[in-house]
């Protein structure tokens, strides 16, 4: 028997064509786990789109906002613990090794500290915490950077002052520090009065360093314009 002829099917349509027409509202039970297969940048593309085009959705954004914001400014982190923590990474746990062992284990012990402040201090800081929050991370990161300084362990020492590492705690000051307000950045400077001796501390130590003198820090962390706004008036001067 020969096969059937297939019809012609004038009603065909392109999956686009179904889409459009079929769902042209969300089913009611639609989860999370249907953004899940969205990308990051279309799940913030779609969010915005909505947020700017629904008052509705917008208002609910803003009262999350609020909460979030709320949130972060009530909580007061305490990073100190971490310096001391890093101190003892790089000073005591392999105290008893070998310089064999200690030249395997030097740059896992730098990539750790490394590690620990980016997720443990930075990670936790916004323009939205607590002053007690932003001071801390500014001390512990100043700490670190000193207990890095001071390191005696063949190799580690070496491992924990390289230039990237000293990068990470120059930028992670100078970003915490721009998240503070004017008034907040006086207070600072009122309660840590020599806060620019300690800075000029570890300026000294970076400059003595073979791995560090050459970096053009100009003097930033010496000086920390960001906090005083020297920086500020040093370029009205060179605009007049």
């Amino acid at each position: 028997m020969p096969p059937k002829r297939l019809r012609s099917d004038t009603s065909y349509q392109t999956p686009g064509d179904y889409l459009q027409q079929n769902l042209l509202s969300a089913p009611a039970n639609l989860s999370t786990e249907f953004l899940s297969l969205l990308p990051a940048p279309t799940q913030q593309y779609l969010l915005l789109t909505a947020i700017k085009t629904h008052p509705d959705i917008y208002r609910l954004a803003l009262v999350e906002q609020t909460k979030e914001v709320a949130k972060h400014s009530s909580i007061k982190e305490n990073f100190d613990f971490i310096s001391k923590s890093v101190w003892r990474q790089i000073n005591i746990e392999h105290s008893r090794c070998k310089d064999s062992q200690l030249y395997r284990v030097a740059h896992e012990v730098a990539s750790s500290v490394r590690s620990t402040v980016n997720d443990g201090i930075l990670a936790k800081v916004r323009a939205e915490s607590s002053y007690e929050t932003k001071r801390s991370a500014l001390e512990t990161l100043r700490k670190i950077a000193k207990s890095c300084s001071l390191c005696e362990l063949n190799y580690i020492d070496k491992a924990v002052t390289e230039e990237d590492m000293v990068e990470i705690f120059v930028e992670g000051m100078e970003r915490v520090a721009g998240y503070m307000l004017d008034d907040e950045k006086e207070r600072f400077l009122r309660e840590n009065g020599d806060w620019v001796e300690k800075c000029e501390e570890l300026w000294g130590f970076w400059k003595l360093n073979e791995e560090t003198k050459d970096m053009k820090l100009d003097l930033r962390l010496s000086l920390f314009p960001f906090l005083t706004g020297e920086d500020d008036d040093e370029d009205e001067d060179d605009d007049a």
